[in-house]
């Protein structure tokens, strides 16, 4: 009896240590993966800034066999598929700035200086000084319901910040880029919407020192135009929809001209994958329009000649468009497959050499823009990415997240 209760005692003694040593075998596993998730992008942190190795001009090249790229020669560009290249690490980027507590929503470069300004969904502006690498301010610029969707310049000591909630605000930053001051005026649209406004110079010599602004109107379905200056704005035009026309709100805007021209045109995304182009001398109709998407289109971009550009949708590919101003001719004429639907924003280098675009699926896609040829998949975020922008100095590539983190990146510089 005894002897039976004995062995009885010994297996369940057995048992346990099993049972522990899984558990410690799981723990050890778990530390390991974390490890391997966190630690190679944590570095050393310092003022909020996450410091990582650089990136070579040639690291994570996507090769067409590797990828299923299939049309890279000239005859047949701008078709195929983008997704991780099998067998190859992502770069890391050159640093990563942290000190939102929110998803991170836009990004603004200084014109002429080393500093990016961010803003993020609970209304917060951060002002990051890159040659020291840490914030120089973080302010609330709107409320936690609004949040800051786009930030844009109106000069060099003035910048307008925009919410979901349609309202438009100036601020005044002072020299050492450490206070920012609310001006008296403001814009105030009255509409919630996700469409990011666009700015772009006034082209008249006695007016240099304003711009045109544009944004989703009190009827999210229009675009609503601004002279905006240091000292506010005021309401210049109007492009509305037809009214049998029904596509929706204005989901993205884009505003530019082409090089010798003074004419000043709008790219306008709507919520049926409409892409229309108009005059702004013109407002009352649409100077050409083709849909590109079945799914509300949220990334625009447009090449600095102005004969084009990328739209981003919902649905999963990026596609290239061509627009003859003088053929009033809008077509897409190429596109990419994303692996993964979703594309949050696009942005275009000023050389024309470079496209990026933002993905829900936590990626940055790096492009050849002309060839469309994938170059690279930059993978750091833990969540999707918001918002994409270069710097127009240095081409250094920005991207903003969900997870809070902004990663600066140096991808082909040469």
């Amino acid at each position: 009896m005894w002897i039976l209760e004995d062995r009885e005692l010994g297996g369940v003694v057995l048992q346990t240590l099993a049972a522990a040593g899984a558990i410690g075998l799981l723990i050890v596993v778990l530390v390991l993966w974390w490890y391997i998730e966190e630690g190679a992008h944590s570095g050393s942190c310092t003022s909020g800034i996450t410091l990582a190795k650089g990136l070579s001009p040639t690291a994570s090249i996507v090769s067409k066999q590797q990828n299923g790229f299939s049309a890279l020669d000239s005859t047949s560009q701008w078709e195929g598929s983008m997704s991780k290249p099998a067998g190859r690490s992502s770069p890391d980027p050159d640093y990563v700035l942290r000190g939102h507590q929110a998803e991170v929503q836009a990004l603004l470069f200084h014109p002429t200086q080393d500093v990016l300004l961010s803003g993020d969904s609970e209304g917060f502006l951060t002002v990051w000084d890159l040659s020291q690498r840490r914030p120089t301010l973080r302010q609330r610029l709107h409320t936690a319901n609004a949040g800051v969707l786009s930030l844009a310049w109106v000069s060099e000591t003035t910048v307008l910040s925009q919410g979901r909630d349609g309202n438009v605000k100036f601020w005044q930053l002072d020299a050492s880029l450490a206070s920012v001051k609310q001006k008296e005026t403001q814009i105030v649209t009255g509409a919630f919407s996700f469409c990011r406004c666009a700015t772009a110079p006034v082209q008249d010599p006695d007016l240099k020192h304003e711009k045109i602004l544009a944004i989703a109107g009190s009827n999210p379905a229009n675009i609503e135009l601004f002279i905006i200056s240091e000292q506010g704005g005021s309401k210049w035009k109007e492009l509305k929809q037809p009214q049998d026309a029904k596509h929706g709100m204005c989901m993205a805007v884009a505003l530019f001209r082409q090089p010798g021209h003074d004419a000043l045109y709008a790219t306008v995304g709507y919520e049926d994958g409409m892409l229309s182009v108009w005059d702004t001398a013109r407002p009352d109709q649409a100077l050409m329009s083709a849909r590109l998407h079945s799914e509300p289109i949220m990334a625009l971009a447009i090449e600095p000649q102005g004969a084009g550009g990328i739209s981003g949708s919902a649905d999963d590919y990026i596609a290239k468009f061509s627009a003859d101003i003088q053929a009033r001719e809008l077509k897409e004429v190429g596109r990419m497959s994303l692996a993964v639907p979703g594309v949050a924003a696009a942005a275009i280098r000023s050389d024309s050499r470079i496209l990026a675009t933002a993905g829900w699926d936590k990626q940055v896609r790096v492009f050849h823009y002309s060839k469309g040829k994938p170059l690279a998949v930059l993978q750091y975020h833990k969540a999707g990415v918001n918002d994409v922008v270069f710097d127009a100095r240095t081409h250094v590539l920005a991207s903003a997240s969900k997870d809070g983190s902004i990663a600066l990146w140096s991808v082909y510089l040469d």
